[in-house]
């Protein structure tokens, strides 16, 4: 079922009402006016007649005859104020109606034109603060997707280099570690091969101390440029 329009409700509901006033009027004029009576004195001779014309008869004729017009004239007026008030009373509404749909749109540029006083321009005025709140809200999430979206990728670039960086000292460490088990050459003298090793071994703490700092400081969106040796 479709729904019916604001217009044609406060039109329809602001007819009623005057019509159905306009009605009782007419049903009160109607059988209350030939209740009353008309009073008249008149001098004959130099005395006071006194005389009671009941008129009831002539204000019902009188009446009858001019109801359907007096109805008519009524129900057209009725008609015209109802349109004037529907009109004035659902354009507003309509104006926030159509930029809300709008703001839904995310239309940037939307906003309530309503300027009143009462409380459909209070209305327009929350409807108006509202969205320009909104707004606020998506671009600053917008921009912390961003940073968020960089943080991650500068990540990913620093562990991809610090892999690379710690790729040398593991490796040569693992060549003198398999030259030992095989007693070639230099690295017979496991001694002097130990001490190098252990060298080694301390650059690579130290290196992963650094990556680990660096870690948290792009976690804490802090993350400074650093030269990557490769």
């Amino acid at each position: 079922m479709k729904n019916q329009k604001l217009f044609s409700k406060i039109f329809l509901y602001t007819f009623m009402v005057m019509f159905f006033v306009t009605v009782i009027a007419h049903v009160c004029l109607y059988f209350l006016a030939p209740q009353m009576t008309l009073s008249t004195n008149s001098f004959l001779g130099g005395a006071i007649i006194e005389s009671d014309i009941n008129t009831g008869l002539l204000i019902k004729s009188a009446i009858s005859k001019a109801l359907p017009m007096s109805l008519l004239g009524c129900t057209i007026i009725s008609l015209i104020c109802s349109l004037i008030f529907s009109k004035a009373m659902s354009k507003p509404i309509k104006q926030i109606s159509e930029t809300t749909e709008k703001m839904e749109q995310m239309d940037k540029t939307a906003r309530c034109t309503v300027d009143t006083n009462d409380e459909i321009g209070v209305l327009a005025s929350n409807v108006n603060m509202l969205y320009s709140s909104l707004l606020s809200t998506i671009e600053n999430l917008e921009e912390e997707k961003q940073k968020v979206s960089e943080a991650e990728k500068s990540k990913i670039d620093f562990l991809r280099a610090a892999s690379h960086e710690l790729k040398t000292p593991v490796t040569a460490l693992n060549a003198i570690l398999e030259n030992m088990i095989l007693g070639v050459g230099k690295y017979k003298d496991r001694d002097t091969c130990l001490l190098e090793c252990k060298e080694i071994t301390g650059q690579i703490s130290f290196m992963i101390k650094e990556i680990l700092d660096e870690v948290l400081e792009i976690q804490q969106g802090k993350l400074r440029k650093r030269e990557v040796t490769k």
